[in-house]
């Protein structure tokens, strides 16, 4: 049995999943702990997993501590450091100086022991619901109408875009939002079929990127760059909001990172990011 701790976004559990999967066709039972917001979505999509909904604390969407929760979950030992326990869970804080240079997605895969390029796997991990793909397109894209699909809206901030271009010409704009369907990866088809995709760093830019689509699409970031994951595909990118280091910062401390840790590290790279706008501003460009 492999008991993987990751607890994060569901855009982490997207990026981990063929991960999970390769220690599956290994024959391993893998045993996953995550939030109830993303049971519906994980569930239906990775029933190959033992997927066990954990507690929440109260107002902070929280997990309770480990010790708590697992005991809780009738798992005490799910902790327990042996070879088939693998805690996917240590960022940037808890590495060490020779894979700092990875973005947090690489180190995942090379904590795990495995090529990163697998992170491209994710169609072999996943089942796809067709019928329900089809009638959620039916209900968000006019037939007949050329379209764009817009997410811009991560965990912790948003991106607003000016889509006036589009819609005077006639196109329609999808914007992905909560409610239409309880399962993410219902949006594939809608997602697929798009003249192009403006994506937030958020699950469905992860998505998107792991799936391989094809599609123009934009990419705008959220974070640093070594929380921003790596993107594969054919993607513009755009630039983070100019307040990206508060809300990196602010993401953190949701998280449960400490901030101490964090903190010094921002403010160099805020501190750099002043100094070079300072310049570009002196030469007049």
């Amino acid at each position: 049995m492999k008991r993987i701790l990751l607890t994060g976004g569901l855009g982490d559990i997207v990026i981990a999943l063929p991960i999970a999967h390769h220690f599956y066709q290994q024959g391993h039972e893998i045993l996953w702990p995550i939030l109830p917001r993303f049971a519906p979505t994980c569930k239906a999509a990775a029933p190959w997993v033992n997927w066990f909904v954990v507690p929440v604390e109260p107002d902070e969407h929280k997990p309770m501590s480990w010790l708590n929760y697992f005991t809780l979950c009738g798992l005490p030992e799910f902790c327990r450091l042996d070879e088939d326990f693998l805690n996917l869970m240590d960022i940037t804080p808890n590495r060490n100086e020779t894979d700092m240079h990875l973005k947090f997605d690489q180190h995942r895969y090379a904590k795990a022991g495995l090529p990163f390029l697998m992170k491209w796997n994710l169609a072999d991990c996943i089942t796809r619901y067709h019928d329900q793909e089809k009638a959620l397109k039916e209900k968000v894209v006019p037939p007949g109408v050329p379209y764009v699909v817009a997410h811009l809206q991560g965990s912790s901030s948003k991106r607003d875009v000016d889509f006036e271009d589009i819609e005077a010409a006639g196109g329609k704009v999808v914007i992905i939002e909560p409610g239409l369907t309880d399962n993410v990866f219902n949006w594939l088809t809608v997602l697929e079929d798009a003249d192009v995709l403006y994506m937030y760093d958020s699950v469905f830019a992860n998505i998107v990127d792991q799936m391989k689509f094809t599609n123009p699409k934009i990419f705008y970031r959220r974070s640093e760059m070594q929380m921003t994951p790596v993107m594969g595909m054919n993607w513009v990118f755009q630039g983070g909001p100019a307040d990206w280091v508060e809300q990196t910062e602010k993401e953190f401390i949701g998280r449960g990172y400490n901030a101490s840790q964090y903190g010094p590290r921002l403010r160099e790279l805020k501190k750099i990011r002043e100094n070079r706008e300072a310049l570009l501003r002196k030469h007049g460009q």
